[in-house]
């Protein structure tokens, strides 16, 4: 599984194009199963270019409103991820998923 957190500007932008959103709400898009579904597929798209081991590549994905920043612990100075921060911090969407 995938935790994403898009350009709120830019997925709001190329999913209105395709009617999948109507709302300004980033979460109420985010809900969106439509356009959780064109993300997805979007991700998959660039997967499909890379050369991962198919344990490599997620099969579910969820999309987070809650960036991972320095400050709220879940990236180090050097910006890589915490990951029993960011576990932490999305320990519901992980059951969930």
């Amino acid at each position: 599984m995938a935790i994403v957190v898009p350009d709120f500007l830019k997925l709001k932008h190329k999913y209105k194009e395709n009617n999948a959103v109507d709302s300004n709400s980033l979460e109420s898009i985010l809900q969106n199963e439509e356009v959780c579904n064109l993300v997805f597929d979007d991700i998959r798209a660039k997967l499909k270019e890379s050369k991962l081991n198919s344990f490599e590549k997620p099969n579910r994905v969820f999309l987070a409103h809650t960036e991972m920043t320095v400050e709220n612990d879940c990236l180090t100075p050097t910006l890589k991820v915490r990951r029993n921060f960011a576990v932490r911090m999305f320990v519901k969407e992980i059951q969930d998923l």
